[in-house]
């Protein structure tokens, strides 16, 4: 779990992209809480964002060690399902400021 105090907190998931081998996800504030679920058998990355609702109901990223990603709503959270093509590759999140990749 990471968790932050933040001026303008999001709450609406905008994009998700990918940009070379960064997977990049836009909202429309700073996410003060996400989570990251590693799960195995297929591979995959669950990333939970803590009190947001989602823009967008699908997402065509994909590219590098990631086959495709996969939105679900719920009334708390945005869950976005990182499925990978094959072993779970080295990763880290972490919060940017930039407007766009």
């Amino acid at each position: 779990m990471d968790e932050t105090t933040v001026k303008n907190p999001a709450h609406q998931l905008k994009g998700v992209k990918m940009k070379g081998n960064r997977l990049f996800i836009t909202a429309d504030g700073e996410v003060a809480k996400f989570e990251l679920i590693e799960l195995t058998d297929p591979p995959r990355l669950a990333i939970d964002l803590h009190d947001m609702s989602s823009a967008i109901k699908t997402a065509k990223a994909s590219g590098g060690a990631l086959k495709s990603v996969r939105i679900g709503v719920n009334p708390d959270r945005v869950r976005l399902v990182l499925d990978m093509k094959a072993g779970m590759p080295v990763y880290k999140a972490e919060r940017t400021r930039r407007a766009s990749p």
